[in-house]
């Protein structure tokens, strides 16, 4: 089952400039084909998960997720990928005598990749506004 499709990378595209011309929906059918089986792979009970909050079993399913949320990621990871398809963490140019410095990153360049946020959404462990607690624990020491 595909989740995102074209339509729903271009949407979210948020310049500069118009989106690359030179990016056919053929194209973008591809990575979100590679980014779709990227994430069945980190998570193979997802279409399991996205069904389950369609349609919510009895007893509910905590880790359910909904559809939206996949194609957001999905789409976040194309995205990504367009707006730096070399994989360039920084670019570095100066005047005299003529200097050029380029540092990529870990990953080989034009590699599609979920990232910590990414896996976090996708995982469905819920966040702290839903249920779960941050505090801290005072190690003061007590006088008496």
């Amino acid at each position: 089952m595909v989740w995102a499709t074209a339509q729903n990378v271009r949407d979210r595209w948020v310049g500069p400039g118009a989106f690359p011309a030179s990016v056919t929906d053929t194209h973008l059918g591809t990575l979100i084909a590679d980014v779709e089986d990227s994430v069945r792979g980190e998570f193979p009970d997802i279409q399991q998960r996205i069904d389950d909050y369609a349609t919510p079993p009895d007893p509910p399913n905590p880790r359910a997720i909904p559809l939206a949320r996949v194609v957001k990621v999905v789409c976040r990871v194309i995205l990504r990928h367009l707006r730096n398809p070399e994989g360039m963490r920084s670019k570095t140019m100066g005047a005299g005598p003529f200097s050029t410095a380029n540092t990529y990153g870990g990953d080989e360049p034009g590699s599609l990749y979920l990232l910590d946020e990414d896996r976090d959404e996708l995982a469905g462990l819920g966040s702290l506004g839903s249920g779960q607690k941050a505090y801290t624990v005072d190690t003061t020491p007590v006088r008496t």
